[in-house]
């Protein structure tokens, strides 16, 4: 499945860069509120929002930023808000 950016008319997969907080039209035309607002998702930047920590498993999770180690620790910048506070 594919969705059409309105202003280059590119095709984008659906199913993973359509409502993932980032812009991958150019001209944000894939993370419309009006198309998102059915999808579950959070950006994690406050809270855990609509999701919650399971107490009776043995995984947890945790919110934390840091920097920005070496070329080979991980992304330059956060995926969300595209900034290097992540």
């Amino acid at each position: 499945n594919s969705f059409k950016c309105v202003s280059s008319g590119a095709c984008i997969d659906i199913s993973t860069m359509v409502c993932d907080y980032t812009d991958d039209c150019g001209d944000s035309a894939d993370e419309n509120p009006a198309i998102c607002g059915d999808y579950l998702m959070d950006d994690f930047e406050e809270s855990f929002g609509d999701w919650s920590q399971d107490d009776n498993d043995d995984f947890d999770w945790s919110r934390h930023s840091g920097s920005w180690l070496s070329s080979s620790s991980g992304p330059r910048r956060d995926h969300t808000l595209g900034t290097h506070y992540g």
